[in-house]
């Protein structure tokens, strides 16, 4: 199987709560060597996403909260739904995971057809949680990678082969017309 190195893992933490931010930094430095970038904005984030190249071998994983502004009117601010959509523009194959302490079943719905991976609720397991998701945003990737590979080899194989019975069929062909 294809391995991607935890050094190859970039996760962007966006969230207004500093302390949350902290923690899932600290979790993560004490048990993977992700590279971890974090922003207490989403406007922030969006325009340092807009300047980094594309990621060719990196794996990009964006946990993004949904209330970055849970002081200001929902009908003014712009939600983690909003920065989902705009990153998405930017880089479709970023991987999102959406995080709220608000518990709510149609903003799951709205972060998944957005684009989302998952919705996870704030509380004593969403490390967890995230963790989980990641392992598998990774799994599967690799799985793909080695898909891909296995479908390559076995287009070059059968091209070879091809091109072998061709030869042959030359060579045939070419002993019966000089005989």
């Amino acid at each position: 199987m294809i391995k991607i190195k935890d050094n190859d893992i970039q996760i962007f933490i966006v969230d207004d709560d500093e302390l949350l931010i902290k923690i899932l930094q600290t979790k993560f430095k004490q048990n993977t060597n992700y590279k971890i970038t974090t922003f207490t904005s989403g406007d922030d984030f969006l325009s340092f996403y807009k300047n980094l190249p594309k990621p060719k071998k990196q794996v990009h994983i964006l946990v993004l909260d949904y209330l970055l502004k849970p002081h200001e009117p929902l009908q003014t601010s712009k939600n983690g739904i909003h920065y989902l959509q705009e990153v998405k523009k930017i880089n479709p194959d970023i991987q999102v995971l959406l995080i709220s302490a608000v518990d709510n079943p149609d903003i799951a719905i709205q972060a998944q057809n957005s684009g989302a991976l998952a919705f996870i609720k704030k509380n004593e397991n969403a490390f967890l949680r995230i963790s989980n998701q990641i392992n598998f945003i990774i799994s599967d990737l690799q799985l793909r990678k080695a898909h891909k590979r296995s479908l390559l080899t076995r287009q070059i194989f059968f091209s070879l082969l091809v091109a072998f019975a061709l030869f042959i069929i030359y060579i045939f062909i070419s002993d019966l017309l000089s005989s």
